[in-house]
């Protein structure tokens, strides 16, 4: 993944007499290529495009991911996995915006051929723009199985705040 800095059209600015009509945007390149593990698809790039740097761009543009790994060594698992994230952020309270989401994660074959793990979380952020904090809550949930052990779930929850100074 890499962003760079593009010249991008902005009549708008241009028509209110701010020069050129050019403003700074975001051009985002996601580069797969799995010619190193002898895979055979071909190399590829998306390119996509934002505003701005913001670290939510990144985030929007991969939020739904999956895939496998196809390893031909003796022994070796078959993995697969699909992760799943969706947010919500508004304004509900004058402090600042508040964020909600939820995410979910399915993922098989990892160690060894019949494991399977799961999880899923869900999470706030309330904005306190006066103090210039995030205050966050998260709870997530984690399970693992396969024939080898037994393994005990794991649950977490994380109340945290951060000040930017």
């Amino acid at each position: 993944m890499d962003d760079t800095p593009i010249c991008v059209l902005d009549r708008s600015r241009r028509d209110r007499g701010l020069g050129k009509g050019v403003k700074q945007g975001r051009g985002w390149a996601y580069v797969s290529d799995q010619r190193p593990w002898a895979g055979t698809a071909p190399p590829g790039v998306v390119y996509r495009f934002s505003p701005d740097r913001k670290r939510e761009r990144p985030r929007q543009h991969l939020q739904d991911s999956g895939g496998t790994r196809d390893d031909d060594a003796a022994g070796a698992s078959d993995p697969s996995y699909y992760y799943a994230k969706i947010g919500y952020e508004n304004e509900w309270f004058n402090w600042g915006k508040t964020g909600v989401g939820v995410h979910y994660y399915d993922g098989e074959d990892f160690n060894v051929t019949g494991s399977s793990a799961k999880g899923w979380g869900i999470g706030a952020v309330q904005k306190v723009e006066n103090l210039n904090t995030d205050i966050y809550l998260t709870y997530q949930m984690y399970e693992y199985e396969d024939a080898a052990a037994t393994y005990q779930d794991l649950t977490t929850w994380v109340l945290g705040a951060r000040w930017k100074f």
